[in-house]
């Protein structure tokens, strides 16, 4: 037996009402995908406390160290945060304008110009996006 025939018979056990069996294997998928999320989450659970493991999982996910498919999580410190927004400062397309607009002008220091682009680029942005 192929595996969609199998998969069909997995489908075909959601359908509680011949008139509209579309809506009746959404709705059995959907409450089979709760019920498997569901029992994934009450298993990290701790029985007599549960209060503090839901407080312990939502730390980690914080904290980037729960994992994501094959990848991790991290949290960037502020130099590194700095770091990679200069680095897409000077390497970014969009900016190269902006970065001849400023490098032309005499009158700054080298090391103003990167805080001068932050500054500008924050202006730029809307509250919710700001370095």
């Amino acid at each position: 037996m192929y595996f969609v025939e199998r998969y069909m018979r997995v489908l075909k056990e959601f359908i509680r009402q011949n008139a509209r069996m579309e809506g009746s294997i959404a709705e059995g998928y959907l409450v089979m995908e709760d019920m498997f999320y569901g029992s994934e989450f009450l298993n990290r659970l701790d029985p007599s406390d549960p209060l503090s493991s839901m407080a312990d999982f939502e730390n980690e996910k914080e904290l980037g160290e729960v994992p994501y498919g094959a990848s991790i999580r991290k949290k960037m410190d502020k130099t590194m945060l700095h770091q990679a927004h200069i680095f897409v400062l000077h390497n970014a397309e969009c900016m190269q304008s902006w970065k001849r607009k400023h490098q032309s002008s005499d009158e700054r220091l080298p090391n103003e110009d990167d805080q001068l682009l932050v500054g500008q680029l924050q202006g730029l942005l809307s509250p919710q996006h700001k370095l």
